[in-house]
């Protein structure tokens, strides 16, 4: 009895001992499991940290651009989001606007590829896109998805497409009008319209300019530039499509390449240009964007012939003295000639001498879309290229011209030729353009020579025989 008392504590033992064995085995596999699983995770966690970090010591996407308001918004307040969700770093080159076309013909003409991305303006696209300096984006934008029908059909068309692929986005795209200052309206009894649909006859804006010149005190009565750089071009195309030249459309013969300059409506449009210098502030013709903007933020002129993205800036108390005093009206109609208006503006691609394209269209596909695009409008009323954000309660709200803006955009057909020879042409017209305003030749003769330098042109570059 006594040996199988103890045989049967020793087999109780036993067993007790087996079934903590297996106990023991479950929980340790139990625990290595939840410890691998930690493992994994941190694992995971530290090789998106170490991705990020050899990113972020890897990789600067230099971006050249034009010191200006929508550019402050992206560096200041996108650039830094960016950085913290890639780790890519970006590095922001402000250049005034000759300086940048100056700097990317050096770059790329070596094919140094100094810049990743940059910002170029309209009269530069031909030349850039026919010469290969910029990335095609086809194969990006199918890979990120980037919904590309936000944008104006035809600034994505003029700004980046070329032989069938998308070479850049519209960034910046503006029409021009006038703004001015309700209360010397009102002090001189004059109303206009804020519809974009109506219009002053050149003839009834000629008076507007003359009730108002000086009615106050050291205040001309228009600020505008009329001086020899690309923006007086700009600003005299505007012209020379009210009064029908190109159809509304073109400076140059879409088929013949031919200049239309020197017709009865291009001399008619430098006529009307030049005649508002009699109610400028002297040395007009010497100003910038700057000058010309600052003049109106400073209440120094009645009215400013400006494109629509200064809107913001004239409106923000903190920044101008016009604020909450400033109205807007369409440029005058000849006529029944059809309302057309001309087109300004910037885009933004990569260089094709790049070595981070990737990283760099990782960035375009960030700044192009709805939030960011949506945060320039309202944060300083920019003129986005996207069109929805014209539409958006909240942004009218805060920009109310927005609608008169985005009708105007909508009306716009007039670009420049994208021909590779734009920024002579440009030059060209601008010289003799001013050369009216500051009353050296009369229009007739001045278009006549931009006629015959244009032609020179176009034939040393092959549009025409």
């Amino acid at each position: 009895m006594k040996k199988f008392f103890i045989i049967a504590l020793i087999a109780g033992v036993c067993f007790s001992m087996i079934f903590a064995g297996i106990g023991c085995k479950e929980e340790a596999a139990t625990g290595t499991a939840t410890e691998d699983t930690a493992a994994e995770e941190t694992t995971e966690e530290t090789a998106a940290e170490e991705t990020k970090e050899a990113a972020q010591g890897d990789v600067t996407l230099d971006l050249l651009g034009m010191s200006c308001v929508w550019l402050d918004v992206l560096e200041e307040n996108q650039i830094p989001k960016f950085e913290a969700d890639t780790g890519i770093k970006v590095n922001v080159i402000r250049l005034g606007l000759d300086e940048i076309r100056e700097k990317l013909l050096v770059d790329l003409t070596s094919g140094v590829g100094s810049y990743d991305m940059y910002y170029f303006e309209q009269g530069w696209i031909a030349e850039f896109l026919s010469s290969g300096y910029l990335e095609p984006l086809g194969q990006y934008i199918e890979k990120y998805g980037t919904d590309t029908s936000i944008f104006f059909e035809p600034a994505l068309e003029y700004w980046g497409t070329w032989e069938g692929d998308v070479y850049a986005f519209p960034w910046d795209i503006d029409t021009r009008f006038f703004f001015y200052q309700k209360d010397i309206f009102e002090e001189a009894g004059i109303t206009v319209s804020d519809d974009p649909n109506v219009h002053v006859s050149p003839e009834e804006f000629m008076d507007i300019l003359k009730k108002v010149h000086y009615l106050r005190d050291g205040v001309a009565a228009i600020g505008y530039l009329g001086g020899r750089n690309l923006v007086s071009e700009i600003e005299w195309r505007e012209m020379f499509f009210i009064f029908g030249g190109g159809d509304g459309k073109y400076v140059l013969d879409p088929e013949t390449y031919q200049p239309l300059v020197n017709t009865p409506e291009g001399i008619a449009a430098t006529k009307f240009y030049a005649s508002w210098d009699e109610y400028a502030p002297q040395g007009h013709t010497a100003w910038a964007w700057d000058e010309n903007m600052a003049a109106f933020q400073q209440g120094n002129v009645v009215i400013s012939f400006e494109p629509s993205v200064f809107a913001g800036i004239f409106n923000d108390p903190e920044q101008s003295k016009v604020a909450g005093n400033m109205g807007w009206f369409a440029p005058p109609q000849v006529g029944d000639n059809p309302v057309k208006a001309a087109y300004g503006g910037w885009g933004i691609g990569i260089s094709s001498f790049s070595n981070n394209k990737e990283e760099a269209y990782r960035f375009l596909d960030f700044a192009v879309n709805k939030e960011n695009s949506s945060e320039r409008a309202m944060y300083a009323g920019v003129g986005a290229s996207q069109k929805f954000v014209y539409e958006d309660p909240e942004i009218i709200e805060k920009h109310p011209y927005y609608p008169f803006i985005y009708e105007r955009l909508k009306m716009t057909e007039g670009f420049l030729p994208r021909v590779s020879c734009s920024s002579e042409l440009v030059d060209i017209l601008a010289v003799q353009v001013s050369s009216v305003v500051m009353g050296e030749k009369s229009a007739e003769d001045a278009m006549a020579e931009a006629e015959k330098q244009m032609i020179e042109v176009l034939k040393r570059t092959g549009y025409i025989e």
